[in-house]
C-alpha cells in the first residue's frame, strides 16, 4: 500500500510542476521514469486524482487523440498533504536519523522555503531533496526505492 502512496505523491510533485497543464503521454513517461509502474497503473492511479478532484482532462484542440491533465491546485496541495502524512506514519516504522550541522543562516532560509510551499517540516524537505538528488545522480538506486515496497510494479 505504501508503494502506491509514493507514487501518487511522485505524480502529485510532477502535477505540481505543470501547472500550467501536461499532456497525457507526457505525464505517464515522467511517472514511469521515477517510479517505474506500468502504464496501466499510471492510469489506475490518474483515474482516481480524477476523481479526487485533483486532475481535469481536457481533449487536445488540434489533436483529438491527445489529452491534457490540468491540476487543480488546491486539491493537488490538500492530497499531497494527505500522502505525505501517510507515507512518514507509515515509514517512521521503517527509519534512520541523519543529523547535519548546517549554518544558522541556512536553517532560517530553508524555514522560509519550507513555510512558502507545501512540506509538513524540514524532514519532509529534506527527504525530498535526497529523493531528488538520488533520481539525478544515481537512478538505478532510486527505482530500488519503490521496488522494494510492492515487488514488481505494482
Amino acid at each position: 500500500m505504501t508503494k502506491k502512496y509514493k507514487v501518487l505523491d511522485v505524480m502529485l510533485e510532477i502535477l505540481n510542476q505543470h501547472q500550467e497543464g501536461i499532456l497525457s503521454g507526457e505525464f505517464v513517461a515522467e511517472v514511469r521514469n521515477k517510479t517505474e509502474v506500468s502504464s496501466v497503473k499510471v492510469y489506475e492511479y490518474v483515474k482516481e486524482l480524477e476523481k479526487s478532484g485533483c486532475l481535469k482532462k481536457v481533449p487536445d484542440k488540434a489533436d483529438a487523440r491527445k489529452v491534457w491533465y490540468f491540476p487543480i491546485m488546491d486539491k493537488v496541495k490538500e492530497l499531497n498533504l494527505d500522502v505525505r502524512r501517510f507515507i512518514e506514519e507509515k515509514e517512521k516504522k521503517e527509519t534512520d536519523v541523519i543529523g547535519v550541522v548546517i549554518p544558522k543562516t541556512m536553517r532560517k532560509i530553508l524555514q522560509r522555503h519550507i513555510e512558502r510551499n507545501m512540506y509538513l517540516n524540514l524532514s519532509d524537505f529534506v527527504r525530498e531533496a535526497i529523493r531528488e538528488k538520488l533520481q539525478r545522480e544515481a537512478p538505478d538506486l532510486y527505482k530500488q526505492l519503490f521496488k522494494h515496497e510492492g515487488g514488481e510494479n505494482a
